[in-house]
C-alpha cells in the first residue's frame, strides 16, 4: 500500500521488458529509480489495480506454485 491505496510494481534492470508489459496492458508507468539504480513498472490508480487483479485472478496458479503451497 502506498499513501492509503494499493499499488502494483515490477522492478527490472532492463527497461525494454517493462515497456513491453506496459505496451501489452495499455496502462501503467515505466520509470528509472535512481535510488535503486533500476527500472520500475508501476500501476497505482484503483481502476488499473482492479484491472490487474481481474487479469491475474486464477491465471498465476502454475503446477510448481500449487506444489509449493501444498508443502
Amino acid at each position: 500500500m502506498s499513501r492509503g491505496h494499493c499499488t502494483f510494481g515490477i522492478t527490472q534492470n532492463e527497461e525494454s521488458v517493462l515497456q513491453e508489459i506496459k505496451s501489452v496492458l495499455g496502462f501503467g508507468r515505466v520509470y528509472f529509480d535512481h535510488s535503486a539504480n533500476c527500472f520500475r513498472y508501476r500501476v497505482s490508480t484503483a481502476a488499473e489495480v482492479l484491472k490487474l487483479a481481474l487479469l491475474f485472478n486464477g491465471n498465476l496458479a502454475t503446477k510448481n506454485k500449487i506444489e509449493q503451497l501444498e508443502k
